[in-house]
């Protein structure tokens, strides 16, 4: 009897220690885990990429555009935050025209309206007032600071003179195949403190023709 009752208990406690396949760690469960714990995110990454696509690209564009804005706001607050340091006005004594007026430059010129203005700075120091036009074609250059006399080895100079404001002043010509270049110094005593003693006036034309000389006529130093 007794040793019924102890064989009794001995399968009631292997019962009770035996342990359940699905709680059990073996290799095979491990390598399993550690793929799944690989696998899986490339499994979600590549089911987000192929069915979200057009939302990716639609915030990629927001924030392109944002961007793109901000870039924006920045370089028109920089381009407003400078005034220009001219005007140009219709001309009162000749229709058709305009007038230029610098006081940053001390000067004004008119010319007619079909011309293009131009102001830069080609050294971060001397500065181009240049008046451009197609047709015809020519441009009247204005160098208050000088600048680089070049393209005139071997061109034969001659001279002229010509009505500037109310001064006959003297313009030397540079003649060369391919182009014709009039020049026009002022004297240092004449200029105000925003000119120096390299200044000058440029015409660069293919032929020579009135307008220009009528253009010139019209310059003069302001205070």
């Amino acid at each position: 009897m007794e040793n019924e009752n102890h064989e009794q208990n001995e399968q009631a406690v292997t019962k009770e220690t035996k342990p359940s396949p699905l709680y059990t760690v073996t290799p095979l469960s491990k390598y399993l885990a550690m793929g799944l714990f690989i696998v899986l995110p490339f499994i979600g990454g590549w089911i987000g990429y192929t069915y979200a696509p057009e939302k990716v690209v639609e915030v990629e564009k927001v924030v392109i555009k944002e961007v793109e804005s901000k870039n924006l706001e920045g370089y028109v607050d920089s381009v407003t935050e400078e005034s220009p340091s001219y005007t140009i006005t219709n001309s009162a004594a000749l229709p058709s025209w305009k007038t230029y007026r610098s006081e940053k430059h001390n000067f004004e010129l008119s010319f007619p309206d079909s011309f293009e203005v131009y102001e830069n700075n080609y050294d971060g120091f001397s500065t181009i007032i240049s008046f451009n036009s197609v047709e015809p074609e020519m441009s009247i250059v204005v160098l208050p600071k000088g600048g680089a006399d070049y393209g005139l080895e071997g061109a034969a100079f001659t001279s002229k003179e010509i009505q500037v404001g109310e001064t006959l002043e003297k313009i030397s010509i540079a003649r060369e195949e391919g182009f014709y270049r009039e020049f026009l110094y002022f004297s240092s005593s004449t200029v105000p403190n925003s000119w120096n003693h390299q200044n000058r006036i440029e015409v660069r034309i293919s032929s020579p023709n009135e307008l220009s000389d009528e253009i010139l006529s019209t310059f003069k130093f302001i205070k």
